[in-house]
């Protein structure tokens, strides 16, 4: 079976300004699966893994199961540009805790913080101790 590589629409667009409509196409270009299964793991995601917030929780937990993470650890957020604005959370059994509110998962924490709707926790929160961030002890074997 031969996989295409593009496809292209046609398609009318309507005129503006008096000009009558025209017509017009658009290009779609795939990658095709044999390049996808070549390439390396580490490039496929330049900025890591798409992580479901079900999965982030048991990578959180097994983290800390593994003593990668013991619980009581401090973790911390602090902005250069906004020092004043340094943020601290302690690790216990059921996640994150940041203002006595407990977090499934970093990102959850991170985003309850910065009320914002996607921030990636694994890499915005850091160890007090050593300064590494969470994304590192994440992907410690």
């Amino acid at each position: 079976m031969q996989v295409p590589t593009h496809v292209v629409y046609s398609y009318v667009a309507g005129g503006t300004s008096g000009v009558g409509p025209a017509q017009r196409s658009i290009t779609l270009a795939f990658t095709r699966p044999d390049r996808l299964a070549n390439r390396r793991p580490e490039r496929a995601f330049a900025r890591g893994p798409i992580i479901s917030s079900g999965m982030a929780t048991r990578l959180l937990s097994r983290v800390i199961a593994d003593g990668r993470l013991p619980i009581g650890s401090e973790l911390y957020h602090a902005s250069h540009r906004h020092p004043e604005r340094a943020v601290t959370g302690r690790v216990v059994s059921g996640g994150i805790e940041v203002n006595g509110q407990v977090y499934p998962s970093p990102s959850t924490a991170a985003r309850a913080v910065t009320h914002s709707a996607a921030e990636n926790g694994w890499t915005w929160w850091r160890v007090r101790d050593t300064g590494r961030p969470l994304a590192e002890l994440r992907d410690q074997r």
